[in-house]
């Protein structure tokens, strides 16, 4: 297993050999004489942690070290400042450079090597602290996606509850398809005839209708690459963009598919129950008014034939008694009586007459009326 790589800087070369010699049975060091270009050399090589002189022409250790946290690669590397100085500035001047530790000399090499091994300890922790919190702040947002995306099929099972028809079962299917971005089409069995749409509206192709008419009776999730089929017992949902290359998002939007898949079954049973009712409703409608109209008729029928029969036997009543004066021996006076009685006869007939026409009239308005409510 290969050694931690440690990087010192100094430019007295006895410090250099030092050092290297102190750690190298625990440690890969690499020594740097030179302050130039010391930041693009520790750079390339990227250590897990960089020893510093203070000391040195040109510049000192505290420049460099605030170079190096200018860099990203380095900028959490620890950095231990060696040095003779040992005032509360320089050590506070190290410290606001961004120094992690600050030896000064002499030391023992003992202390040196536990404060390496405790700061490369704790970079080794910080760094799976940050990890763990990455991991915790993506598994936070995963959790608030998916909760999210089930806060909406539950919405879809509520509105479903409410639906209807099967346009507005089509669009409240679409609406959410759309949001979790899939591009979809849907078949719809009713029993009022099978329906094929596309999210976005288009007439669907040839090989979408015949890969929907395969899936009815096939498996209940059959995918192909991105196509995914999600079959039903009334629907079938094709998917042709299943995010397949996010295996978390692909695995929340099958559970989240099979559920709504689950709901549109269950709305497309009601809508067809009601269709089915309103049928059945129809037909027995259909059946009253035939049975109401036959007795309306009837009743219609026998009024004027009552009427008509009235008629002739009062026309030919007053017929015979009429004929019959010359034989009863009647006075002028007692004719003109008796002809008054039959002309009044004839009125109250008419009054009846015309009270029937009447009931006749109302019966055909009952009817039409009845005709209306099967419409």
């Amino acid at each position: 297993m290969s050694l931690p790589t440690i990087c010192y800087l100094d430019d007295c070369e006895s410090n250099l050999l030092l050092i290297k010699k102190s750690l190298s049975e625990d440690y890969d060091v690499v020594t740097l004489d030179s302050p130039e270009n010391a930041v693009e050399e520790l750079l390339s090589i990227k250590p897990r942690l960089i020893l510093l002189d203070v000391n040195m022409p040109d510049t000192d250790g505290y420049q460099i070290c605030r170079e190096l946290r200018k860099q990203q690669e380095l900028s959490n590397t620890p950095v231990i400042f060696l040095t003779c100085r040992s005032s509360l500035e320089d050590r506070l001047t190290g410290f606001e450079a961004g120094g992690d530790a600050y030896i000064t000399k002499p030391y023992e090499l003992a202390e040196l090597k536990y404060i390496v091994q405790s700061q490369l300890l704790r970079h080794q922790n910080l760094i799976a602290a940050e990890n763990k919190a990455d991991l915790a702040n993506e598994m936070v947002f995963v959790m608030m996606k998916n909760n999210s995306e089930i806060g909406q099929v539950i919405q879809y099972a509520r509105a479903l509850s409410q639906t209807k028809e099967e346009v507005e079962l089509l669009d409240n299917t679409f609406s959410v398809l759309n949001d979790f971005g899939l591009n979809s089409t849907i078949l719809l069995r009713l029993t009022a005839g099978e329906i094929v749409a596309r999210s976005d509206k288009k007439p669907f192709t040839p090989i979408e209708e015949q890969l929907l008419q395969l899936a009815r009776d096939g498996q209940r999730i059959v995918c192909v690459g991105c196509k995914y089929v999600f079959t039903g017992n009334h629907s079938v949902f094709l998917i042709k963009n299943m995010p397949t290359d996010d295996a978390d998002l692909t695995g929340r939007l099958r559970d989240h598919l099979a559920i709504m898949l689950e709901s549109c079954d269950a709305c497309i049973e009601l809508i067809n129950y009601r269709h089915k009712e309103k049928i059945d409703r129809e037909k027995i409608a259909n059946k009253a008014e035939s049975t109401v109209m036959q007795e309306f008729n009837k009743i219609i029928s026998i009024n004027e034939s009552l009427n008509q029969k009235a008629q002739l036997v009062f026309d030919q009543l007053a017929t015979n008694i009429e004929e019959s004066f010359m034989f009863l021996g009647l006075t002028e006076e007692q004719e003109l009586q008796l002809t008054e009685y039959i002309e009044s006869a004839r009125k109250e007939i008419n009054q009846y007459m015309d009270a029937g026409y009447s009931l006749q009239e109302a019966l055909c308005r009952v009817a039409d009326s009845v005709h209306e409510l099967t419409l």
